[in-house]
C-alpha cells in the first residue's frame, strides 16, 4: 500500500504493546471494509511464547497507547475517541464520547478511582483533555483546558498546555499553582518529581510549587519519557535516546576528555562531581548522566536530594 507517495504496511502497528500478567495486547489495522478486504483487529497473546489467545476485529484504526482496568482494556483511536474491550476475550464494550467522534487523541490516563482522561481533543478555542466514566463511557466533563498531558494520582492532577505547567486539587479544581514553562511535549510523575519534555531540552519540577529543579538539554523535540530502576529515558523525534541516572558512591570517574560539569543548586550544600552512565550501547543512545549526591543504585527520583548535576560524555 503507498500511503503519501511512501510504502506503507496494509495492517500497521500502530498502538504500543501492553504487558499485563504475562499477556500482551495491541492492536494492529488502518483501513477495513469490503472495498478494500482489509481488517482492524486487537490481538492478546502469550507475552513469553507468543500464542496468540484471542484476536477480535476493531471498529476503528486504533493509535496510541493502550491501558488496562481488571476487567477491560482501553485503546485510543487518534483522531477518533478510545474503545473498550473485555480482556478476557476481546469483546468489543464500545466507544467513548460517541456524539463527539471527532474528539479523539492518542494520549490516554487511567485514574484510580476509574476515570479515563483522554485527548487533546482540539476546538476553536485550542485543546482539552476530556473526563469519561471507564465503565459508562459517558463523557463527564472538561477536565481541564488548555491542555496536552496529564498525570492524575488520587488526590491531584499535573497538567501541561502549550506555555504552562500546573497542579490540580482533585476534588475541588482550586489551582494549587501554575507557573510558565517551555515543556509541552511530555509529562510524567516519579515519585515527587515531575519531569517534562520541551524542545531539545528536558526539565525536572518539584511538586510542591513547581520550581524547576534541574534542566538537561537534548537532541531534538521529546516525544517520549520513561522512569524505570533509578533511570530517566528520554527519546526524541531525531531518533536519539538520552539517558540519565542518579548518582552513585563511585561516580569519580570523570576525565580531562568530559566537559565541565553544570550543577542547578536546589538547596546548601556542595556539588558533587559528575559522573558517567554505564554503558548503554545497546540503546545506541547518547548517553548522559545525572548524578545526584547522595542516592545509590534503586533510590528513587527525590526533589529534596540537593543538587542534581549532569556531566556528558
Amino acid at each position: 500500500m503507498r500511503v503519501s507517495s511512501r510504502l506503507s504496511s496494509v495492517c500497521p502497528v500502530r498502538t504500543a504493546i501492553l504487558v499485563d500478567d504475562g499477556i500482551a495486547y495491541w492492536g494492529a489495522g488502518l483501513l477495513s471494509g469490503a472495498q478494500t478486504g482489509l481488517r482492524r483487529y486487537v490481538i492478546a497473546a502469550d507475552a513469553e511464547t507468543g500464542i496468540v489467545l484471542w484476536s477480535q476485529a476493531a471498529p476503528k484504526p486504533l493509535q496510541g497507547y493502550p491501558l488496562a482496568s481488571a476487567e477491560n482494556l482501553y485503546m485510543p483511536a487518534g483522531k477518533n475517541t478510545p474503545v473498550s474491550f473485555r480482556k478476557s476475550d476481546g469483546l468489543y464494550l464500545g466507544a467513548f464520547g460517541a456524539a463527539n467522534s471527532r474528539q479523539g487523541g492518542a494520549y490516554a490516563v487511567l485514574s484510580y478511582d476509574n476515570k479515563l482522561y483522554f485527548g487533546p481533543h482540539y476546538s476553536g478555542e485550542g485543546s482539552y483533555i476530556g473526563k469519561y466514566d471507564a465503565g459508562s463511557r459517558a463523557e463527564e466533563a472538561v477536565a481541564w483546558g488548555p491542555g496536552n498531558h496529564l498525570v492524575v494520582t488520587p488526590s491531584h492532577a499535573y497538567y501541561s498546555s502549550d506555555t504552562t505547567i500546573s497542579k490540580i486539587y482533585r476534588s475541588t479544581k482550586q489551582v494549587a499553582w501554575s507557573l510558565p514553562c517551555d515543556y509541552p511535549y511530555e509529562l510524567i510523575l516519579a515519585k515527587d518529581l515531575l519531569f517534562a519534555g520541551g524542545e531539545n531540552e528536558v526539565g525536572a519540577l518539584g511538586i510542591s510549587n513547581g520550581s524547576i529543579l534541574w534542566t538537561a538539554p537534548v537532541k531534538g523535540r521529546i516525544r517520549s519519557l520513561a522512569v524505570a530502576d533509578s533511570r530517566l529515558f528520554v527519546s526524541t523525534n531525531r531518533g536519539t535516546i538520552h539517558c540519565f541516572r542518579a548518582a552513585t558512591a563511585t561516580d569519580t570517574n570523570n576525565s580531562a576528555e568530559d566537559p565541565p560539569a553544570f550543577a542547578t543548586a536546589v538547596g546548601s550544600g556542595a556539588a558533587a562531581k559528575g559522573g558517567r552512565c554505564g554503558d548503554y550501547n545497546a540503546l545506541k543512545a547518547t548517553r548522559q548522566c545525572v548524578p545526584v549526591p547522595g542516592a545509590g543504585k534503586g533510590a528513587n527520583w527525590n526533589a529534596d536530594h540537593p543538587h542534581f548535576v549532569s556531566a556528558q560524555k
